[in-house]
């Protein structure tokens, strides 16, 4: 749900605008740290190794989110050369290591929950925060696993065709790109809830997954 929509309920406003703010910092953090934990000091140098959301902001990303219901981060600088293994398995890894983030984020939500710990939280802010944010984390997890740049779900998709394939499709980032947004753009004025319909049904499979229900 786009933020100016949610600005008739205060309390869920400021946990939605807290829940993106912690998911997107935790997800390019992943980034981050994956990127150090392969060999990369690139992320370190530029002060992305930090849970401080401000390094991780985008406007572009913020605009989208407060607009259109979804955003990003800035995206983590990488050099795929310095990379363990390889730098397509590496930028794989980094890749991957943002939604994996988020993920563990609903699952320790969802411990909180299973173990009683949240029954004891009075607080009803604090209630509603938890809840929005573990839905927050999976809807960004999903939706970062999309395979248009600038997501992650590309950088994973390069990872698994030959290397012409990546040539080509690399050749045609820009054009990908800008059709995706073009689509959600038109998606949003026409009222139809296209990134609903697309990542919902997963998002909610993986939640019940998660919860056990």
């Amino acid at each position: 749900m786009p933020l100016m929509q949610a600005a008739n309920n205060p309390q869920f406003f400021l946990a939605l605008a807290a829940s993106f703010l912690v998911a997107i910092t935790v997800h390019e953090a992943g980034h981050a740290f994956a990127a150090g934990w392969l060999g990369d000091a690139t992320p370190r140098f530029r002060g992305r190794r930090t849970l401080n959301p401000i390094p991780h902001l985008d406007v572009l990303g913020t605009l989208a989110l407060v607009v259109l219901g979804f955003g990003w981060g800035k995206p983590v600088p990488v050099n795929p050369t310095n990379l363990r293994g390889g730098p397509l398995r590496g930028m794989a890894l980094v890749a991957i290591a943002g939604p994996a983030v988020n993920l563990l984020t609903a699952i320790a939500i969802a411990v909180l929950d299973r173990t009683g710990m949240i029954d004891g939280v009075q607080w009803e802010f604090g209630l509603i925060l938890l809840a929005t944010l573990f839905q927050v984390s999976i809807l960004l997890a999903i939706f970062n696993l999309i395979p248009v740049p600038p997501l992650d779900g590309f950088t994973l998709l390069l990872a698994f065709v030959d290397r012409d394939t990546a040539y080509r499709i690399r050749a045609a980032n820009r054009q990908i790109t800008m059709v995706f947004f073009g689509i959600i753009l038109l998606a949003y004025f026409l009222r139809f809830d296209l990134l609903g319909r697309v990542i919902g049904p997963p998002a909610n499979f993986i939640a019940r997954l998660i919860l056990g229900a």
